[in-house]
């Protein structure tokens, strides 16, 4: 019964990890899809130049899904 309570628990854990790593990865997607979408249009100040920058700083942060997109 113990045994089962923390295997519960570890499962609990592992779990919240996992939601947090995807949801990370959806939403830093999620920012350079949309930059790059912003720097397409004619009526904006948003360059190619600054949605590298961007990604860029994004994946020094531990975020390579930055640079995937």
């Amino acid at each position: 019964m113990f045994l089962t309570a923390i295997a519960s628990s570890a499962s609990h854990i592992l779990g919240r990890m996992a939601l947090a790593v995807a949801s990370e990865k959806i939403l830093t997607r999620l920012v350079i899809l949309g930059l790059k979408k912003l720097a397409k249009q004619t009526t904006n100040t948003v360059d190619d130049e600054l949605v590298g920058m961007v990604a860029t700083e994004l994946s020094n942060h531990n975020l390579p899904e930055a640079e995937k997109v």
